[in-house]
């Protein structure tokens, strides 16, 4: 499912128009976050979120950065893993000015499973994140990411739980 909710898509215009305006071409963001929750999810099925984060693999100057604010877009500037340039995209939205590219369903869980945040432990036990993930790809990932963090046996990683995630959601592996 991909539903981009109209809010988004006029932040996404704004941006594109203040863009066009400063003469800024071929922007390229990745959406993070319970935007990609809610758009991949649908909003009944994952928690509603005001802000849309965004990070890209290109270095972006401040005064883009800028821009992003003014649309209302947040620049995150860093996600631990999966790193941008690993991560698979499950739809791309294009603007004149401006790409808008949605990470996959199980990028979006290696997002919240490799950290240590309570809110990430919530979204994976309460809400069809990891429902609708090739878990094996998911595993084999958490393997290799793992070693990119400062302590791979850090019990608080919430890839710690997978197991326990998939028994809470009844997803039998």
């Amino acid at each position: 499912m991909f539903n981009l909710y109209e809010d988004a898509k006029e932040r996404y215009e704004i941006l594109n128009d203040i863009l066009k305006e400063e003469g800024i071409t071929g922007i390229e963001l990745i959406v993070i976050g319970g935007e990609v929750g809610r758009t991949l999810l649908g909003e009944s099925e994952y928690r509603s979120t005001l802000d849309i984060d965004v990070i890209s693999e290109q270095d972006l100057p401040l005064e883009v950065i800028e821009k992003l604010n003014e649309a209302g877009l947040e620049y995150v500037g860093v996600l631990e893993t999966p790193p941008p340039e690993d991560m698979e995209e499950a739809h791309t939205v294009r603007f004149s000015n401006l790409t808008i590219h949605y990470p996959s369903i199980e990028d979006f869980a290696l997002s919240k499973l490799m950290t240590t945040r309570g809110k990430d432990d919530n979204d994976l036990r309460n809400y069809p994140i990891l429902d609708s993930c090739d878990i094996d790809e998911l595993k084999c990932r958490i393997k290799e990411y793992r070693t990119y963090t400062l302590n791979p046996n850090n019990p608080d990683y919430n890839f710690a739980n997978l197991d326990e995630y998939l028994k809470v959601r009844g997803i039998k592996h």
